[in-house]
């Protein structure tokens, strides 16, 4: 591993508190504090191509509409309030997000958020480290070998599972 990618794991690691029966983590920023500047005129955009594509697909609508309901109803998503909005008070940076549709799974609609959205010359990507990449088939197989008893499971909504930490949100 590279000396970014132990400090990026080491981040993970050393901040990964159970709340509320959630993990909660730090990003693993590369640079601090982040240079990321209020990307509002990049969201209006990406709001407007939205509502054109709804307008098109009413049924897409509906559908992007409830997971999104879902989110919230399940608490992976919030309202942020208003005076956290204040670009003042810490850097602001909007999250683009899109549906996607699965071609074998026609009935439901997939929200992704898009961290390389670029405003500027910077990106969400840009400033968090990668970190090691620890799904390599290799790893995984010789990890799978070091206890005696292995778990294989699949996690609904894993992700949405994680917390951020509130500092950075």
């Amino acid at each position: 591993m590279s000396g970014e990618d132990r400090r990026a794991l080491a981040t993970l690691e050393n901040s990964a508190p159970l709340v509320d029966g959630h993990y909660e983590l730090a990003l693993p920023w590369g640079n601090r504090p982040p240079s990321l500047n209020n990307n509002h005129c990049i969201r209006l955009r990406r709001l407007h191509f939205l509502k054109k594509r709804f307008q098109k697909d009413l049924s897409l609508m509906e559908k992007y509409c409830k997971t999104l309901n879902d989110y919230i109803a399940k608490g992976h998503a919030r309202k942020v309030p208003d005076g956290q909005l204040d670009p003042g008070v810490k850097p602001l940076w909007y999250l683009p997000h899109h549906p996607v549709i699965h071609e074998h799974k026609p009935g439901k609609v997939r929200v992704v958020f898009d961290c390389a959205a670029r405003f500027g010359d910077a990106s969400l990507n840009d400033q968090l480290l990668q970190g090691p990449d620890l799904t390599n088939l290799t790893g995984v197989l010789l990890r799978f070998r070091q206890e005696p008893v292995a778990l294989m499971a699949d996690v609904e909504q894993m992700f949405h599972q994680v917390r951020v930490a509130p500092d950075d949100c």
